[in-house]
């Protein structure tokens, strides 16, 4: 079985994806897709509960100034507090059979 991420038509035309874009810049909607990549390899459901933001942000090799995980949070892209973050969307990126 394989893992796929699947980019939906638009995402990069989404409010939240522009506001993303526009707060860190195009490294910072990189990243997300990287986290949501991290996700469905590590933690398919979606659960990213237990793990810290900074350790998130280490996953995924962010290094900028401004803490990823907090934006995305107070974008609506994340859900949840630190350390119970939730990733809506990981199941539907879901998994292909071959």
């Amino acid at each position: 079985m394989n893992r796929v991420l699947q980019i939906r038509v638009g995402f990069f035309r989404f409010l939240k994806t522009r506001k993303l874009e526009r707060r860190l810049g195009a490294i910072g909607v990189l990243a997300f897709l990287k986290l949501y990549e991290f996700a469905i390899e590590f933690k398919p459901n979606g659960d990213l509960s237990g793990i810290p933001d900074d350790d998130l942000e280490l996953a995924i090799d962010w290094m900028q100034g401004e803490p990823l995980i907090q934006a995305l949070f107070e974008l609506g892209l994340i859900e949840g507090e630190e350390g119970s973050r939730y990733l809506p969307g990981v199941i539907e990126s879901g998994q292909k059979e071959e």
